[in-house]
Parts: C-alpha cells; sequence; structure tokens
C-alpha cells in the first residue's frame, strides 16, 4: 500500500473512532443505556492529525480501556452493596466520601467477625436433643433376665466340687493362700459346663402374663455374666409381644422359691436374692451385673418400665456407628465390647470367660487363673497400653429404664405358707417379680444437627444484608464483575506480548 493511501485509512480510522467515542452513550452495569449523555472533550481530527499519528491497535486499545471504565463505573452505582457508590461518587465532598468509607470498613469488618464465628460454630459440630412423648394404645413388651446371685446349688454340685469352689472363690484378699499350690491345678475344670448344670433350676411358683398363665417351657436359660440365668422373651415363644393394658395385669407376674440352704462359694457368694435386667427382645448380649436390679428375696418387687427409642447421629456430628463383629449377627455396644474383651483375655489370660463367646476350642478362665493372669494385664497396662475397643453406640437403639418398688411378705403370709410346707420360710426363699408398663406411652430421642448449612448461609445473608445491604446477587454481580475485569485484563496482556514478538512494519501507519 502507498504512503498516500495508508495514511487516508489512518485518518479515516481516527475520524471513525472519535466518532465512535463521542456517540457512546453512557450505560448501566446491566448493559442498557441511560438517558445521560457522555461528556468527554473530543479534539479535532486535524489536530490529532497534527499532533500524534494513531495506529490501528493504539485506537482499539483506548477504546477497551474506556470501555471497561464505563463498566466499572456502571458496576460501582448500580451494584446492591449499599454505600459504595458514596465512597466514589465525584460531585461530593471528600470528608463525606471518608464518612461512608468508614461506614463501609465498618460493615465489613463486623460483617467478616460476624460470619467467622458462625463458621466457627458449624464446624464445632453442635447437635440437639428432641424429645417427644407418644401416647399409645399397645407398647412391645421388653424381655426379662432373672439372675441367682448364687451362681451353683448346694444341692447340684459333690463335696469335691465345693471345696474346689471354696479354694477358688475366697471373699477377701487376705484369705488367699496360694504357697506350695500348683497354679494350673483347676485349669481342666471347664467352669461354664459347671454353671450350667450346677445352676438354680429356676422352678417357677407361678406364671402369668398378659393375666394368662405361663410356665418354664416360655422361658430359656442362658449363661450371663452372673451365671446361668432365665429369660422371659414373649416375642420367641408364641406370646403376644405387646402389652396392651397399663399396669400388672397386662404386664409379667412371676414368682420363684428356693427349697433349703443352697449357698455355694462363688463371685458373688457375698449377695443375697436374684438380679434381673430388663432390655430388648431378641437382644444378644446381656449385661446384667452392669444394667440388672437387685431383687432381694422374701419381698414382692414391682419393675414398672418405661421405653425410649433413641436415635443418634453418626460422626462428625455424633458418635454413633456400627461395626463387623465375629460372634454376632446384629451389632450392639455391648456386643462389641465383649468380642474385644474377649481378645483381651486371650492375649493376657489364655482363657475366656465363661459366659464370652469364641472358639469352641477356647478353654474358660477360673478365677485362680485370673488372679494370676490380672498381674500381666495391669503391667501391660502401664507398660505398653491395652488395645483399646473402637465399639461406638448404635445409631437406633431401644432403652427400658425400670423404677423398682418392693414390699416385703407380712407375717400372716409367712404363717399360711409354713402351715401349707413345713419349713419353707418365704421371707428366706420366696420371690414375686412384677415387670409392667404404668402407662400405654413411650418417648422418643431424636439427636439433630442444631446447626446445618442452611442456618450458616441465612447467618451469613443476615449479616451481609444488615451491615451491608447485600444478596446473594450482589455477590454474584461482584463475581461476575471480577470476571469480566479478569478476562479482559488477560486479553490485554496477551495482545500486548504478541505485539512485541510480532510487529510488522505494513501493519504501522506512516506520514
Amino acid at each position: 500500500m502507498a504512503n498516500d493511501e495508508l495514511n487516508v485509512f489512518c485518518l479515516e480510522s481516527d475520524y471513525a473512532t472519535t466518532k465512535m467515542w463521542n456517540d457512546i452513550p453512557k450505560t448501566n452495569f446491566d448493559g442498557y443505556p441511560t438517558t445521560i449523555p457522555v461528556k468527554r472533550k473530543i479534539p479535532e481530527i486535524a489536530q490529532i492529525q497534527d499532533s500524534k499519528k494513531l495506529d490501528k491497535n493504539d485506537t482499539q486499545d483506548n477504546y477497551r480501556n474506556f470501555q471497561i471504565s464505563q463498566y466499572a463505573n456502571a458496576f460501582i452505582e448500580n451494584v446492591g452493596l449499599q454505600g459504595l457508590r458514596y465512597v466514589f461518587m465525584r460531585n461530593t465532598t471528600w470528608t463525606r466520601r471518608l464518612i461512608w468509607l468508614c461506614f463501609l470498613l465498618a460493615g465489613s469488618a463486623y460483617c467478616v467477625y460476624v460470619t467467622i464465628s458462625n463458621v466457627n460454630n458449624f464446624y464445632d459440630y453442635p447437635t440437639i436433643t428432641t424429645t417427644t412423648t407418644h401416647y399409645v394404645t399397645q407398647l412391645d413388651f421388653p424381655a426379662v433376665t432373672i439372675c441367682d446371685y448364687n451362681i451353683f446349688q448346694r444341692s447340684r454340685i459333690t463335696q469335691k466340687e465345693y471345696d474346689m469352689l471354696l479354694d477358688m472363690y475366697m471373699p477377701y484378699e487376705f484369705m488367699y493362700n496360694e504357697t506350695g499350690k500348683d497354679p494350673e491345678r483347676y485349669n481342666h475344670v471347664d467352669m461354664a459346663e459347671l454353671m450350667i448344670n450346677a445352676s438354680f433350676s429356676y422352678d417357677l411358683d407361678f406364671c402369668f402374663y398378659h393375666s394368662l398363665s405361663c410356665n418354664k417351657s416360655h422361658t430359656y436359660q442362658q449363661l450371663r455374666d452372673v451365671g446361668n440365668c432365665i429369660t422371659f422373651d414373649p416375642s420367641q415363644h408364641g406370646f403376644y409381644s405387646y402389652q396392651h393394658l397399663p399396669g400388672r395385669e397386662g404386664g409379667l407376674n412371676m414368682g420363684l422359691a428356693k427349697f433349703g440352704q443352697q449357698w455355694t462359694p462363688g463371685p458373688f457368694m457375698n449377695s443375697q436374692g436374684f438380679i434381673a435386667m430388663v432390655h430388648e427382645p431378641g437382644e444378644e448380649v446381656v449385661m446384667v451385673e452392669n444394667f440388672g436390679t437387685n431383687v432381694p428375696m422374701g419381698y414382692i418387687v414391682n419393675l414398672v418400665v418405661s421405653k425410649t427409642d433413641v436415635t443418634l447421629l453418626p460422626p462428625p456430628h455424633g458418635q454413633c456407628g456400627t461395626r463387623s463383629l465375629q460372634y454376632f449377627d446384629k451389632y450392639t455396644q455391648v456386643a462389641c465390647q465383649q468380642e474385644c474383651g474377649l481378645r483381651q483375655y486371650i492375649s493376657y489370660c489364655g482363657c475366656k470367660l465363661a459366659y464370652m463367646r469364641g472358639e469352641n476350642t477356647t478353654k474358660t478362665c477360673n478365677s485362680i487363673q485370673l488372679r494370676a493372669c490380672s498381674t500381666n494385664f495391669f503391667a501391660n497396662l502401664s507398660s505398653v497400653g491395652l488395645d483399646l475397643c473402637d465399639c461406638p453406640p448404635e445409631c437406633q437403639k431401644t432403652k427400658y429404664e425400670v423404677k423398682a418398688t418392693h414390699a416385703k411378705y407380712t407375717n400372716g403370709t409367712r404363717d399360711l405358707v409354713l402351715g401349707a410346707f413345713p419349713g419353707f420360710d418365704v421371707w428366706e426363699g420366696a420371690l414375686e417379680i412384677r415387670v409392667y408398663f404404668a402407662k400405654m406411652m413411650y418417648k422418643t430421642q431424636i439427636q439433630e444437627v442444631a446447626y446445618s448449612v442452611e442456618k450458616l448461609l441465612c447467618d451469613f445473608g443476615g449479616a451481609a444484608g444488615l451491615f451491608l445491604g447485600a444478596s446473594f446477587m450482589s455477590i454474584m454481580e461482584i463475581l461476575d464483575f471480577l470476571c469480566y475485569v479478569g478476562w479482559f485484563t488477560s486479553v490485554k496482556i496477551w495482545k500486548t506480548r504478541k505485539q512485541e514478538h510480532s510487529v510488522k512494519p505494513s501493519d504501522t501507519c506512516s506520514e
């Protein structure tokens, strides 16, 4: 292209660009023009030709800079952030702009402070527990386990076995005398088998459920932590599994009797009577010693039951969970702890407790073995520590609370029974247990998230709206503006670098 033609092209480009600047209306942030024209001093084309010769790239860059300036002004005036436009307002005093800047900074600082506090509260994972009472016409009746503290009955063991038990279960430490004795002298004895064969027979004197007669065939016996115990579970023996009538008439009424002197040495030899526990039907592991209620002989005992269904949250808000168990089909925290205890006993004692599940080849511990291995057990506890049991509570469980009341048999009843059964004293050998719901109601306890993501966002929006007048759409406008500025800056840098590396003489307007 000749120089004259190139100069004409440059002049036309300057004129077109200048006219474009003059004709551009002032635009809002939303892209629509306002009625306010852009006041810009435009020099004449001749003055431009005399003072500076612009090339096409300079013209386009100047126009882009003007466009981003207009976009920024529109953003400041229209963004949904109260007070921002007063800070950048040109037709006002610096004092007013400074005051608005202080307001804007103070509101922003307090909004940030409130937001940080709310975020910290959110990551504390607070929870609330909602308790609700439900009144119903029927309630699922629980299972009842009853254990005799006198694990071995005198009439069911030999004199040799009695002497062995006396040697094993000395009630006080000062009575122990292992000098010259073989610590493994009773290792051949299967304590689980002895507990089953020598336990209390649990012959029921009487039994009523739903005011209907029941008997021992409606119960089953199983080794627990308090010896061989009897369990009444209506869900497993064809009975109605619910109580529909409040009070003892709709519950379980059971009588037990002991004839003759049956005391023998044992792990609970200092306690007299029975211990009873109300638990969930079908529960595989029942720790009667820890959660049971003592039931003395010679009394009529009322166990008034209240039921609560508990729902817990898993981490991070709660601690409930589940684990795969080796010897139990259903996970419960108690079953998990028993398996953990089984591993500890086998590791430190080489045996297991009589009531524990496990491999049939694992022998059961007797009292002498437990005393011998306890030294090693607690020594390892202080030196290397124990394999801690990771047994979280189950997320869904039913909890039964028991309120026990009792009244002793009267002298008249005692005399009547002595007349009918000479030598049998109800004060020493009789017991009546009543288990029932006093009211047809149960409770639910549900652990819930106290501060959710939705509440966190609402609190953030409230703080932003109160102190800054901002909303979710305001945040979107700010992000949109930042993206636009970032895109514009990136394009400008990219084109600048491209021009620096590839400048062609033909692209430049010459005189």
